[in-house]
């Protein structure tokens, strides 16, 4: 029996920036998992240190207890530093350990992990089918110098891609698990939260420069949605398992009418009376999918504004919507109008960007009314089309740190100078959190949702240090 171990290792980054992040599954490495349990011949383990806050030196203690045959690591550009180092310490304690790498990081920098001899499969893209297969390969005591050959070679580094997500089994979590893996969004719900996560599509057909590996939970332009009857089978395979809101975390869950109309009928169909949240987009919104998807239990969108500039939006490749500002205006009117609460999304140190264009986004923050925002800085990660075009060439140090919330960072292509852009940054929360109408409007809202949930408000409050800082 073959001992495997999944590891999602730590980012170290995310912990240093004073800015309140969604902690999602890594679904790759949940879907093998899901995948291994039919077959006696593995013993598997899971361990996501990106939630649990472990220690390179817990982590290797850990691994080196459990003694795995196995290692399939989940890695990005941002935990590379921590990644290398936990293959070193493996390697010297178990030297015949195989290791597989795959996630965003060899999806988006696929020759920069090829350089590391101590790595023995490096996979870019939806790799648990293939991975699986390779499993089963080694299991079969298929030579393991010509299968290593064959994964360096194959397709120049191509992502896989999983055409048909119904083959994929439901993924299993435990009840550690689904407290962990939550969303920081306060919810008009007076209940501790348990969240569940389910990816009812994969692909994006959609072209924004700053989209990479790194932000997203699939890969690939082509649209692939699953059928509505296998999404809402896993839907009440987490509700029996005690999970009572659910996070569809498609990239876009609003690409295909045909696909927000079928599982809203499915779930209106079989009466099933649970929250849920989508990220859309609103070039895909209108009053009738919307007033849709609210009968059948949706509570928040997610949405990409990213800037109340229309020259940035065209900059950015975001839409071809002509009035990118009175569309969004229209769209959250609506979900006003329907009591759907929204999450606005908005990007500043855009290339090019002035401040006058900055300011054009707080004012669009302003009049959209959403219930809560995040704003980030443009960053240029491996794997988007604005990296490829500059062809920026980041030493491991630094790529560690490019974070798209650290005020450290270290790309800037807007006008701005550094320092005036973090101000800008703090100036666009601190003039929409402070207001004090949004204050009273917010705490007279979720105030029995915070005395449920004290963790996510915690989560939350960690950005005041941040927005404290004196802006000169």
């Amino acid at each position: 029996m073959k001992k495997i171990l999944l590891v999602r290792v730590n980012i170290e980054i995310t912990r240093e920036v004073q800015h309140p992040i969604n902690y999602r599954p890594p679904y790759t490495l949940k879907y093998i998992q899901a995948l291994l349990k039919r077959e006696k011949d593995f013993f598997v383990r899971f361990v996501d240190a990106y939630v649990q806050s472990l220690s390179l030196g817990k982590l290797s203690n850990l691994t080196s207890t459990f003694n795995p045959d196995i290692l399939i690591i989940s890695s990005t550009p941002l935990d590379i530093k921590v990644l290398r180092d936990y293959i070193n310490a493996i390697k010297e304690r178990r030297p015949e350990a195989i290791i597989i790498v795959t996630g965003p990081g060899p999806s988006s920098l696929p020759n920069f992990y090829n350089q590391d001899d101590m790595i023995d499969f490096i996979l870019p893209g939806e790799t648990e089918l293939e991975i699986y297969s390779i499993l089963k390969k080694i299991n079969q005591r298929e030579n393991l110098q010509d299968l290593r050959e064959y994964y360096r070679s194959v397709d120049g580094n191509k992502p896989f891609i999983v055409e048909d997500l119904d083959r994929l089994p439901f993924i299993e979590y435990t009840k550690e698990e689904i407290s962990k893996y939550s969303m920081i969004y306060p919810l008009k719900i007076n209940k501790h939260l348990r969240w569940g996560h389910i990816l009812s599509s994969r692909g994006c057909p959609y072209n924004c420069i700053f989209c990479s590996p790194l932000m997203r939970d699939s890969y690939g332009k082509q649209l692939r949605s699953r059928k509505a009857k296998n999404i809402i089978d896993e839907v009440e395979c987490q509700l029996s398992s005690g999970v009572n809101v659910i996070s569809f975390d498609d990239d876009n869950f609003t690409t295909s009418q045909d696909h927000i109309i079928s599982i809203c009928h499915e779930i209106l169909d079989r009466k099933i009376d649970f929250p849920w949240i989508v990220h859309a987009r609103i070039d895909n919104l209108d009053r009738q999918s919307m007033t849709l998807m609210k009968r059948a239990g949706c509570c928040l969108l997610r949405i990409g504004i990213e800037s109340g500039s229309q020259r940035i939006v065209e900059t950015l490749k975001k839409t071809n919507e002509p009035n990118w500002v009175k569309k969004a205006e229209n769209i959250f009117s609506i979900a006003r109008d329907l009591k759907v609460e929204t999450a606005a999304l908005f990007i500043i140190g855009n290339p090019a960007e002035s401040k006058e264009e900055v300011y054009k986004s707080i004012e669009l923050a302003k009049k959209l009314k959403p219930d809560v925002i995040q704003v980030c800085f443009f960053t240029p990660f491996p794997g988007s089309s604005i990296y490829e075009e500059k062809e920026y060439h980041y030493d491991p140090q630094a790529l560690r740190k490019i974070y798209q919330y650290n005020p450290s960072r270290v790309v800037n292509l807007s006008n701005l100078e550094n320092r005036d852009l973090v101000n800008m940054h703090r100036k666009f929360y601190r003039s929409f959190l402070f207001d004090p109408k949004f204050i009273f409007k917010h705490i007279f809202k979720y105030f029995c949702f915070y005395l449920f949930n004290p963790c996510i408000f915690s989560r939350l409050f960690l950005i005041r240090k941040y927005l404290q800082r004196r802006i000169e």
